[in-house]
């Protein structure tokens, strides 16, 4: 009796225990079919956000054709300055707004999408026709609405991207989710300039730059990726609920993760920072966790935390140099680049080509490896780097780089050729260290920033986040005008003989040496010269930088 039931025994037995035989026996085909739609879903949410971010991120080309743009409307450096910042504004100003209403329809974000896609189209087509002359209203003021609806459909497809796709991840592996996406509105720059290089120079020789047709390619390539991303880019979670579960911290990832970022996400920044403790899994990867005590913080606003200060803060100090450069760029190599070189010249245009390039290339490269590294830092056992360490990072490398700009550049008074080849070749560099300095802020903060908040409620409180920095960067932006013609209008001599405004000679030159500027390029009709040469153009601005990012440092 007791032999014949022991079978019986050890099959309840074995049920009991979690059923462990069974489940072994039926683990190989859920370990194949389950992964599979899994992974195929969190490709489609990569790829898709990836591409729309693409589109976004045609708002770092200003560079490429502002200077062209600003001498075909007869604008003023402070006035180009004002129409260049209504980028930032519509991404900035739009944020709060679109983050609640991308957290609202969380589920179903193709309207966004579609919204954003076609006011981008909109604003560039605006753009073109007005360049061309098919549109008559040329003031500056007209022309800066148009770019704020680039600006904003810009930020409708950058937020609605970037908290769907942090959704459908697990939070192991959140910068991954942040980084990639995000990367591809850095290097968005770049795959257009190479278009642009490509298809879209009248010659090799005169190397014009056919500004009306690459408005509309623009156009053109922001309604294709934002119907790729209202078809295929949604919140996943409901269709495959395993992905929510990685939301939670129970995914299989989260073994060699360091995981149990959720179960941080609502303490205080600075306290989660000083309060892990690390374990190793059964493979030997770190698991960084929290200690599991309570957080009597758990339940104030955002709006009472001194860490969120803190982090909007940082975030629109840097970002706020970082566009102020961008926007800036073309005009800079003007001010380098040989005493008669003007916007237009074949020389210039190249050089603006290559600096557009360089930031996006360097910005897309900071992006991404702070995103793959931050991972990477935190799970490690041996480094434990926090995330908000990368944005200090970030305030380091761009304080070098404005003191550069500062005190490496050279002056007018000394602008032979050598000086020229120098002072661009210089200004490579500081392009790289902005350029790769502001890509990852822009990784690291809403990474740090979706720990503390939680992916649910991420966009609206990015949302806020991004305002932050419109107001930075048009104050840099200003600041950058006003030096600019500031040290324009201060040029007017060469080897105290010639007055450039007036063509008189001075009487007295003998006993007053003067400085020597570079003549003007341009006619100028009695004005002072159209562009301005050397580091008294813009030294005042960079110092103004480097100031604000040694603050935020202290």
């Amino acid at each position: 009796m007791h032999d014949g039931n022991s079978p019986a025994t050890a099959t309840t037995t074995g049920s009991s225990n979690g059923s462990a035989p069974q489940s072994q026996s039926q683990s190989p085909i859920s370990a194949r079919n389950r992964p599979s739609t899994r992974t195929l879903l969190l490709a489609v949410s990569l790829l898709c956000a990836a591409t729309i971010q693409t589109a976004a991120g045609t708002v770092y080309l200003f560079g490429l054709y502002g200077p062209q743009l600003s001498e075909k409307m007869e604008w003023s450096q402070k006035q180009t300055a004002l129409v260049a910042g209504c980028l930032s504004w519509g991404i900035s100003l739009s944020g709060p707004i679109l983050g609640k209403l991308v957290d609202k329809r969380a589920p179903t974000p193709w309207p966004i999408f579609l919204v954003g896609g076609a006011s981008i189209a909109t604003g560039y087509g605006l753009i073109s026709a007005t360049y061309s002359g098919h549109l008559p209203w040329r003031h500056f003021a007209i022309v800066s609405l148009y770019f704020l609806l680039v600006g904003a459909g810009s930020a409708a497809c950058y937020h609605c991207s970037l908290a769907t796709n942090i959704r459908n991840w697990p939070a192991a592996h959140r910068g991954v989710a942040v980084g990639v996406p995000v990367s591809m509105f850095g290097l968005s720059a770049f795959i257009y300039a190479r278009v642009a290089d490509r298809f879209f120079y009248t010659s090799k020789t005169d190397r014009q730059l056919d500004i009306p047709g690459f408005l509309v390619l623009l156009a053109a390539g922001g309604v294709l990726a934002a119907l790729l991303a209202a078809t295929f880019l949604r919140d996943y979670r409901e269709e495959e609920p395993e992905l929510r579960e990685g939301e939670q911290g129970t995914d299989e990832d989260d073994n060699d993760n360091g995981g149990g970022v959720l179960e941080e996400e609502h303490r205080p920044l600075l306290q989660r920072l000083d309060s892990r403790r690390v374990r190793f899994d059964d493979d030997g990867e770190s698991d960084i966790r929290g200690e599991n005590r309570p957080d009597e913080r758990a339940h104030v606003p955002l709006w009472k935390r001194t860490e969120m200060y803190l982090l909007t803060a940082s975030y629109c100090t840097l970002v706020g140099v970082g566009l102020m450069y961008s926007a800036g760029i073309g005009t800079l190599v003007v001010g380098l680049a040989p005493a008669d070189a003007t916007p237009a010249s074949p020389l210039v245009q190249r050089a603006q080509n290559l600096h557009v390039t360089l930031f996006s290339l360097s910005s897309f490269s900071g992006r991404m490896l702070a995103g793959l590294l931050s991972d990477r830092a935190a799970r490690s056992p041996l480094l434990r780097i926090p995330r908000i360490a990368w944005t200090s990072l970030a305030s380091i490398l761009m304080a070098i780089a404005s003191g550069l700009m500062v005190v490496a550049i050279s002056d007018s008074s000394d602008y032979s050729d050598d000086s020229q080849v120098d002072s661009l070749n210089l200004l490579r560099i500081v392009t790289l260290l902005i350029g790769g300095a502001y890509g990852v802020v822009w990784t690291s903060t809403p990474t740090v920033l979706v720990d503390l908040v939680g992916g649910d409620v991420f966009a609206t409180c990015w949302g806020w986040v991004t305002l932050s920095a419109a107001f930075a960067a048009q104050a840099l932006m200003v600041v950058f005008g006003w030096v600019y013609d500031a040290g324009r209008e201060s040029a007017g001599v060469v080897d105290g003989d010639e007055d450039w405004y007036s063509g008189i000679r001075h009487p007295h030159h003998h006993r007053h040496p003067r400085r020597r500027p570079s003549p003007p390029p341009l006619e100028t009709g009695g004005m002072a010269p159209a562009v301005c040469k050397g580091r008294t153009c813009f030294a005042g601005t960079f110092v103004v930088c480097l100031f604000a990012c040694m603050e935020r440092e202290a």
